[in-house]
């Protein structure tokens, strides 16, 4: 599993996924440490730094949920700094209820568990990476020429996801902070989505 994950959603989430990832990772609740809490502040971001250096006292992992619904900038660049060199031991998954206010830095190390997957079709986006350039460029040109930001964005999404579950992301880290990127600025007034499509349909990896 990535080292650090993202999910979207209330606080409310937070037990439900603290159990299903434990038994995921294996690991014990001693080894646990849980911020739910409405904001997370720089003080909170130096504790869990403390915590998932501290070898596990029980089992081989250690894992640190953030559940929260506030996160400024100086916390963030704690976390930044936490996320770019983890021990191996560690975990961390953070629940916020918009990605949008994460820094792009933060919010590109770490990986989106999409908990809705089950019910959306995932085949345009595996066909997209399994396409020659030509064949993705008629995909693009569809809905470049309807104009459509929420097609785009959910091709652009489902590519993240799909590509992001690959057994080796580190070989797709560049691909993968383009897809983030973009997936951002895409519904923003006067982004240019017209190049962002061209831009992966020529740059991403061909992946089956």
């Amino acid at each position: 599993m990535h080292h650090a994950l993202l999910y979207i959603g209330s606080s409310d989430t937070c037990d439900s996924c603290i159990e299903s990832l434990q038994k995921e990772l294996n690991v014990s609740p001693i080894d646990t440490r849980v911020y739910k809490k409405g904001e997370f502040f720089i003080e909170d971001a130096r504790d869990l730094k403390g915590a998932i250096y501290t070898t596990p006292l029980s089992g081989e992992k250690t894992l640190a949920v953030v559940a929260v619904e506030k996160m400024g900038i100086h916390p963030q660049n704690a976390l930044l700094k936490i996320t770019e060199e983890p021990p191996a031991h560690a975990h961390i998954v953070l629940i916020l209820p918009n990605e949008d206010m994460l820094l792009p830095t933060l919010r590109s190390r770490l990986m989106l568990v999409d908990t809705d997957t089950d019910q959306r079709d995932m085949s345009q986006a595996k066909e997209f990476l399994n396409s020659d350039t030509a064949q993705r460029q008629k995909i693009t040109g569809k809905i470049l020429k309807n104009k459509n930001t929420i097609a785009a964005k959910n091709l652009i999404r489902d590519l993240e996801y799909v590509l992001g579950s690959v057994t080796d992301k580190e070989k797709y880290k560049d691909e993968l902070g383009d897809l983030i990127a973009f997936r951002q600025y895409v519904e923003q007034r006067g982004a240019g989505m017209k190049y962002m499509l061209e831009h992966l349909a020529l740059t991403l990896p061909h992946h089956k």
